[in-house]
């Protein structure tokens, strides 16, 4: 609900009849640079993905904390040959008001050349479960990234982030070179 889903293509999750229901339930960790308990409001998540044919899965999400809820669709389609679309939409409310956020995607893996698009937009309302700030409140946002194997030579990738943002510039993060990563396959 609200995150980018980078979708995983694996026969395991896109499949007839594949269930698996999980729920998390924590506290928002106030402070990540330090070390010690300083812990804030519980946290609690539900997700219950299901492969509904044999190369197209669904999946609903809820998040709350106090204050805030959102719920949450989401699809991945394998397109045989081609690659893995996904879409989700979610929807919540929080002490601002409602929103909406969307998102679309494209992932295709490959013994040659691999490549994925993500991207989202949220309602000016919308905000994710967990994010307790005010600032940062993300608009839209888009990641991209290409890569080929160089077999037994590794991969030479490129990848590029641009997040528009409520009450703050627009962030673009992209290479000044390809990242070659020249560790041999598994």
């Amino acid at each position: 609900t609200g995150r980018i889903r980078l979708c995983e293509a694996s026969p395991r999750l896109l499949r007839r009849g594949f269930v698996e229901f999980s729920h998390q339930l924590g506290f928002i960790r106030q402070t990540c640079v330090s070390a010690g308990g300083d812990y804030g409001a519980w946290i609690s998540s539900a997700t219950y993905p299901r492969g509904i044919r044999a190369r197209w899965a669904g999946e609903v999400r809820g998040e709350a904390q106090p204050g805030r809820a959102n719920a949450g669709v989401a699809s991945d389609g394998l397109v045989e040959n081609l690659g893995v679309f996904s879409a989700s939409a979610a929807g919540g409310r929080n002490p601002f008001g409602g929103g909406g956020r969307v998102a679309l995607g494209f992932d295709r893996q490959s013994l040659g050349w691999s490549f994925n698009v993500n991207g989202a937009w949220s309602s000016p309302k919308f905000r994710q479960v967990g994010n307790t700030g005010s600032q940062f409140q993300v608009e839209r946002e888009l990641l991209a990234s290409a890569g080929y194997t160089l077999g037994r030579f590794g991969t030479l990738s490129l990848a590029a982030v641009s997040r528009s943002y409520r009450d703050q510039a627009t962030t673009t993060v992209a290479p000044h070179r390809p990242a070659v990563d020249l560790t041999s396959p598994p």
